[in-house]
């Protein structure tokens, strides 16, 4: 789940595995409804099966998606998940 909030400057991964669809769906519902008053605040749920392929399906979503990469890579990295 990728959470951009553009007047905080303020981007926030959550990662799930395959088996926790549901737990995903919930937490991508809750972040909706958190934010919804928010204009500036834009909540995705996707599903790929690695960065690369993040790029491809949402190449429109950012101007520069390297930038949007490099960001969600970061934020994988302090997670320690991967």
């Amino acid at each position: 789940m990728l959470i951009l909030d553009t007047s905080k400057r303020n981007f926030k991964v959550t990662s799930f595995d395959q088996e926790e669809t549901e737990r995903a769906q919930q937490a991508y519902e809750n972040a909706e409804n958190e934010t919804e008053a928010g204009p500036n605040v834009q909540v995705v749920l996707v599903s790929v099966e690695n960065l690369d392929a993040l790029r491809k399906a949402y190449l429109n979503y950012y101007i520069d998606t390297r930038d949007f990469i490099a960001e969600i890579r970061k934020e994988i990295a302090k997670s320690g998940l991967f």
